[in-house]
């Protein structure tokens, strides 16, 4: 699941536990800045707009929410899209200054 998020995403993984010299250098070259952005806004997309499902693909993979046809019933994952939907909401409420 990890290795599936942080090719979607365009990082390369360190294997389970394995890491080899070919992947830190591989590593190396990814940039990061961006990469969790672009990530997130794939998963929108998979999702067609669905923030929600976007998130707790994030969170517990897509593969995960497919299976479920929703938030998978984790009690991590939906804490965190409880949380992240609650604090977008009250920040997307608020009048601009």
């Amino acid at each position: 699941m990890v290795d599936d998020l942080a090719d979607a995403g365009g990082v390369q993984a360190a294997a389970n536990g394995t890491d080899n010299p070919s992947r830190q250098v591989l590593r190396r070259q990814v940039p990061v800045r961006g990469t969790r952005a672009r990530l997130l806004r794939s998963l929108i997309d998979r999702f067609g707009g669905r923030l929600d499902l976007a998130l707790a693909a994030y969170n517990a993979g897509p593969a995960a929410v497919e299976r479920y046809g929703g938030v998978p019933p984790f009690a991590e994952t939906q804490a965190y899209v409880h949380d992240i939907m609650a604090d977008y909401r009250s920040t997307a409420m608020k009048p601009s200054a």
